[in-house]
């Protein structure tokens, strides 16, 4: 199982057990997965996917754990794109993201593309190559 799914909510008493803690429940950290997928896809990606402010993606990309107000509004327009299971969607999104391959750009490349827009792949298609080893 994925440990991002996972959030531990308590133990079991010592009184109804063998001795050792249980786990009571489990759930998805959804706000661990946001908060990941923030830092991997990048606030512009993150403010395209889930409609949140810029400001608030920004800060989610850098590290900051959301709220329950950010977490409804990020999972309610995530549902209106990914359907029933927005969690799982947001999380394909960021194990397949990839960085923008112009030199110097943090940003995230676009679906099917190398660069996180056209002007950077104009930009790309001008700079030199890097020296292969074999010449």
């Amino acid at each position: 199982m994925d440990e991002r799914l996972v959030r531990w909510l308590g133990r079991g008493s010592a009184r109804f057990t063998e001795g050792g803690a249980q786990v009571v429940h489990a759930g998805i950290d959804v706000a661990r997965v946001l908060q990941e997928a923030a830092t991997k896809l990048g606030a512009p990606r993150l403010r395209e996917l889930t409609g949140l402010p810029p400001r608030t993606a920004r800060a989610l990309a850098a590290g900051r754990r959301p709220r329950g107000a950010t977490l409804r509004r990020a999972l309610e327009v995530l549902r209106t794109v990914a359907g029933d299971d927005p969690v799982a969607f947001l999380l394909d999104q960021a194990e397949g993201s990839r960085r923008c391959a112009l030199p110097g750009c943090d940003g995230i490349a676009r679906p099917r593309s190398r660069t996180c827009s056209e002007r950077h792949r104009k930009a790309l298609s001008r700079v030199a190559p890097p020296p292969r080893g074999d010449e």
